[in-house]
């Protein structure tokens, strides 16, 4: 009731200049946390798949029933009106909304945007094995900001995040361990396996014999190596891929060096040759004595 001779004023409330607070709003707080229990802030990266949602809905300080969903899916909330949902995350970036809803209708939403990176970028060139050489060149490239190191010793990346770096090679099995980390305490490692072979591989003749004689155009060689061996016989490329090869050789008329090279994986070489002599003129054949249709009283003859 207005008393009589009081002055009114009245006020136009401009609905479109709000927001205005609401009466009996409630209060949402939340935060990501990681495994560890660290608060995992907004817009930050992480080097998990995980973290969990935690939170509480109040108002004026005590707790309300509330319903909770987090990326759309259901939460539990105690009777202090505190909730835990683990989330999943993928690799990149990932969105995570919160939503509250209590009795009244009210609704209030929080929004948190995560980086997951579980992993670093490391590609290697190919490297040669078997090899005769004493070092290889390890190449390759990372993600930025990464850092590498070969065998457990740090190699210098440049601005693209190529590097290379020379290791020795012993003889025999050697396992070159290249690691990239970042500095989300994320590693890859790759391990290269390389052989050092020094050794030339064995290389036999069998068939034919060195300094053999024969009439034909032709000659088999027959040998054997070490498997999977490239080789040559008289220039003439030989399957020796189980270690046993074989091949016609044409011969010439006189003296034939033929020439057995061999080389395995690793490129050491070896080479064996065999002197076969074609010969195919008859020989030559004369008789001085006796003389051609001679006449003799005596039992024997001397032939010349």
């Amino acid at each position: 009731t207005v008393p009589q001779g009081a002055t009114v004023a009245f006020a136009q409330l401009d609905l479109d200049a709000g927001p205005y607070p609401l009466v009996n709003v409630f209060e949402l707080n939340v935060s990501l946390k990681a495994a560890d229990g660290r608060v995992v802030p907004d817009g930050s990266t992480v080097a998990t798949l995980a973290v969990d949602v935690v939170g509480t809905a109040l108002r004026l300080g005590e707790p309300i029933p509330v319903t909770i969903t987090v990326n759309g899916a259901s939460a539990a909330v105690d009777t202090q009106g505190a909730f835990l949902a683990p989330v999943a995350l993928q690799e990149g970036l990932n969105e995570i909304s919160v939503d509250a809803r209590d009795l009244a209708g009210n609704v209030r939403r929080e929004e948190f945007h995560i980086l997951a990176k579980t992993s670093v970028l490391l590609a290697i060139h190919p490297v040669a094995s078997p090899t005769n050489q004493t070092a290889v060149t390890v190449q390759g490239v990372v993600e930025s900001g990464a850092t590498v190191t070969v065998s457990g010793n740090p190699v210098p990346v440049d601005g693209s995040g190529s590097f290379s770096v020379v290791v020795p090679l012993v003889e025999g099995a050697n396992a070159i361990r290249v690691r990239a980390s970042d500095s989300y305490g994320n590693a890859n490692e790759i391990v290269l396996s390389v052989t050092r072979d020094t050794l030339p591989p064995a290389l036999a003749i069998l068939t034919p014999s060195n300094g053999a004689i024969t009439r034909d155009a032709t000659v088999t060689v027959i040998g054997n190596t070490e498997v999977q061996a490239s080789v040559t016989v008289a220039r003439i490329p030989v399957d020796a891929s189980s270690g046993v090869f074989q091949v016609d050789v044409p011969l010439v008329e006189g003296a034939n060096d033929i020439v057995v090279r061999a080389a395995d994986a690793a490129g050491n070489r070896v080479q064996a040759v065999v002197r076969v002599t074609r010969d195919t003129p008859p020989p030559a054949l004369s008789v001085a004595s006796p003389q051609d249709r001679a006449v003799t009283k005596e039992q024997t003859l001397t032939v010349q």
